[in-house]
């Protein structure tokens, strides 16, 4: 099991968010002001962050946006450490789509600190996924009688 270095696993996923955010020419005075983002643990990963291209990085900026903070925490303690998701974490997750997931989960696999355990994070993520889009797939109504 993937177990986090440096960082808190909510550091990890907000230090991108914020790194992307703090970034982002797209935020204007009306926007609430994010905190500061934990410094990369080393040089590689600030490089890393830095070679995000202009569209992918809009796309996790889009992306980012759709978690509220406890559950980003939450899906990434899910990621590493295969711990439950909540209900309402869950309908963020599958609301925030596929898409958004895979890229925001490949934006932490591919990272230098964790490449070393891409495919456990992987497996993890997608075993998060299917288990939160099978929580609130809606049921079948019985048959009808008739």
């Amino acid at each position: 099991m993937a177990r986090l270095g440096n960082f808190s696993t909510m550091a990890i996923f907000f230090a991108v968010y914020s790194v992307l955010m703090a970034s982002s020419t797209l935020a204007d005075a009306s926007s609430p002001t994010l905190s500061p983002a934990p410094a990369p643990a080393t040089e590689e990963d600030q490089s890393y962050l830095d070679s995000i291209s202009p569209k992918e990085r809009t796309l996790l900026e889009d992306c980012a946006e759709k978690l509220d903070p406890e559950c980003g925490d939450e899906v990434v303690n899910g990621m590493f450490d295969k711990t439950t998701i909540s209900g309402t974490c869950c309908s963020q997750l599958v609301k925030m789509g596929r898409t958004c997931e895979k890229h925001l989960v490949a934006l932490i696999a591919n990272s230098p600190e964790y490449m070393a355990s891409e495919a456990q994070i992987m497996s993890n993520a997608e075993e998060a996924w299917n288990q939160c889009a099978a929580a609130l797939k809606p049921s079948s109504p019985p048959p009808s009688p008739f």
